[in-house]
């Protein structure tokens, strides 16, 4: 192997891998997912910018400043794999998004689809994405997806599962 591949590889190998977002990691959790993950999302409370623990935080309810406590969501890296079984209270396992769209697809039989196609953002056509949700019925092949253009395959990506998720929750409710 010639050193310019290798090291085309190595920098492959390096890129960043894109977590859920948090509202995305919270329907997860909702609808089961219990896969293991190398982080999590999960919530502090805050007093004056400042994290305070369980006790600190009845202190002040009880001295009636509960309105000065602020709760902040955050993405946590652990030293130890995270799973939603652990059912940590304010955790919610953070996967990379190609893991979720795989729990998605193999647990409730919906794909995620990003393509490319070309779209006029106002400033002519230029490369766009969108995504699409697929599931096998009873009646056929079901598709469900919002009309909308992204600059980018991430957010494309991002917007699908979040959708996806959201369909199938609404879906369960209207069961």
């Amino acid at each position: 192997m010639n050193g310019l591949f290798e090291q085309q590889i190595s920098n492959n190998m390096k890129r960043e891998e894109t977590y859920v977002i948090s509202k995305s990691a919270d329907l997860l959790k909702k609808l089961g997912f219990d896969w293991y993950c190398d982080s999590a999302y999960c919530t502090a409370f805050t007093h004056n910018g400042e994290e305070i623990d369980e006790d600190e935080e009845f202190e002040l309810k009880a001295e009636g400043r509960g309105k000065e406590i602020k709760r902040v969501k955050y993405g946590s890296i652990f030293n130890h794999w995270y799973s939603n079984k652990e059912n940590y209270p304010g955790c919610a396992a953070r996967p990379t998004l190609a893991f979720a769209r795989k729990w998605i697809r193999e647990t409730l039989n919906v794909d995620v689809v990003v393509a490319p196609c070309v779209h006029d953002f106002g400033n002519g056509n230029e490369l766009a994405y969108f995504y699409n949700c697929s599931r096998i019925t009873e009646n056929g092949l079901d598709e469900f997806y919002k009309n909308v253009y992204f600059h980018t395959y991430e957010e494309a990506e991002q917007a699908g599962v979040l959708f996806c998720l959201q369909t199938i929750i609404k879906d369960k409710k209207n069961d």
